[in-house]
């Protein structure tokens, strides 16, 4: 599945009422349901950023690391809504944990500097320079 579209709202909708009912049965709810989720949000056509950031708030408050898919969901919904602050501020967040970044991903980032018309500050360019080398 990729993409957005009705199968990835259809899953959407699958998954959250899947992570309601392990929420409210006290259930240990794992980093890839979280990812996932994630995932699946980042992927519709209207994106809905308060209740990811409700998400990445409960992530934290059980206590588990974003890991790199997760991160990435993140800059996938940053890049649609053209905010390149928010854009700098998670790939700083994973530049430290040495994690790679596919090179169609640092191609979005670009995009997404010249669409907000916006320049990317120094260090990140930086970053995305040294890690095509």
């Amino acid at each position: 599945m990729s993409g957005s579209g009705p199968s990835t709202k259809h899953y959407l909708k699958l998954d959250e009422f899947i992570f309601h009912n392990l929420m409210t049965s006290g259930l240990e709810v794992h980093r890839n349901i979280y990812e996932g989720i994630l995932w699946l949000h980042s992927y519709q056509d209207s994106v809905d950023r308060e209740r990811i950031q409700e998400l990445r708030k409960e992530l934290q408050g059980a206590g588990i690391q974003e890991s790199k898919e997760a991160l990435m969901s993140i800059l996938r919904v940053c890049s649609k809504k053209g905010d390149a602050e928010e854009v700098e501020r998670e790939w700083e967040l994973m530049c430290p944990k040495n994690y790679e970044v596919e090179a169609s991903s640092r191609e979005k980032l670009d995009d997404l500097r010249r669409s907000c018309r916006k320049p990317i500050k120094g260090k990140l360019m930086n970053l995305m320079l040294s890690q095509e080398h």
